[in-house]
């Protein structure tokens, strides 16, 4: 496998030889092979001294990264393990349009911020960032790759504290009213493995929710229900938000004749905005209602298809 990668690297450079520096990472990206960060612009630190996190947003051309530890000063930090990380393709000629989101997933191992300066008194912090980024299940579509992976280069800058007192975070709640009718898909992993994915559409954004589908009943976050939701500004997506685990879907009618399908959902939604518990903002929809009928998408290839290799 490790011969088949220096082959597939050895081709992306004769290929790209003449392509700029996007094109060429582009290439690395969607063949899974490690990108190096390189910083548009210099990254910013904030801390929460009274419930020890650290608040990192980082930039790169064409992305963002933002992410929250548990801070404990100098050392190495496995990220699944300690913090929450999100990386947002942006593109489409507008920077603050969000094109796809990646995540670290939670049985990942790779991924950590290595903290290599830490001045208590001055706050001046320093740190190398190594990490694998997987596409969200119910991300956009605009880029193909699954994973993303990036070596660092250092990240360094003076830490701004904040107190809970200056918490940036709000809350608002709404009864569900649609935009426009559902878009509901079955997608098929295998025989005895399906995904319900309800794209619902509000005034002001759209919601993606995955739920573990085994027919009526209930579900609920985060076993069996996750998604995300986009919040739009003039047509762009300027907001991700992450399902929380308070969410709840109940399919109360299932046809797997016809394919209607009919069910209700209360879905809170949550965004990082700071260092602190209460730097989220958070919006609840409540009493929401769906209905229609299922589109089917098999997302595997039987073995024994005449298509299959």
């Amino acid at each position: 496998m490790k011969y088949l990668k220096k082959i597939q690297l050895l081709l992306l450079v004769y290929v790209c030889i003449s392509c700029d520096k996007n094109e060429m990472e582009e290439a690395l990206e969607l063949q899974d092979l490690p990108v190096v960060w390189v910083s548009e612009k210099p990254a910013t630190f904030t801390l929460n001294e009274t419930e020890d996190s650290l608040y990192l947003v980082a930039f790169r051309q064409g992305g963002k990264l933002e992410m929250k530890v548990r801070f404990k000063g100098q050392g190495k930090y496995i990220l699944s393990e300690v913090g929450t990380v999100n990386y947002y393709k942006m593109g489409g000629g507008d920077e603050d349009e969000v094109k796809s989101t990646y995540s670290v997933d939670a049985n990942d191992r790779i991924s950590e911020l290595d903290i290599s300066k830490w001045d208590a008194e001055t706050k001046a912090i320093e740190g190398l960032l190594q990490i694998r980024l997987k596409k969200a299940p119910a991300s956009g579509t605009a880029y193909k790759q699954e994973n993303i992976d990036f070596t660092g280069e250092l990240l360094k800058g003076t830490a701004v504290v904040k107190k809970p007192s200056q918490s940036t975070g709000s809350r608002k709640t709404f009864t569900w009213k649609p935009a426009k009718a559902p878009e509901i898909k079955l997608l098929r992993h295998s025989p005895q493995v399906d995904s319900l994915k309800l794209s619902l559409y509000h005034e002001t954004g759209t919601i993606h929710v995955l739920v573990d589908f085994k027919g009526t009943g209930k579900y609920k976050a985060p076993v069996a229900v996750s998604g995300f939701s986009y919040e739009y500004e003039n047509d762009k997506i300027r907001k991700v938000f992450q399902v929380h685990k308070v969410s709840e879907v109940e399919i109360t009618e299932w046809d797997q004749n016809t394919k209607m399908i009919k069910g209700t959902f209360d879905i809170t939604l949550q965004r990082t905005v700071g260092p602190t518990a209460a730097d989220v903002e958070v919006i609840q929809f409540k009493e929401g209602a769906f209905e229609g009928d299922i589109i089917m998408k098999h997302l595997f290839r039987s073995r024994f298809s005449k298509n299959s290799p």
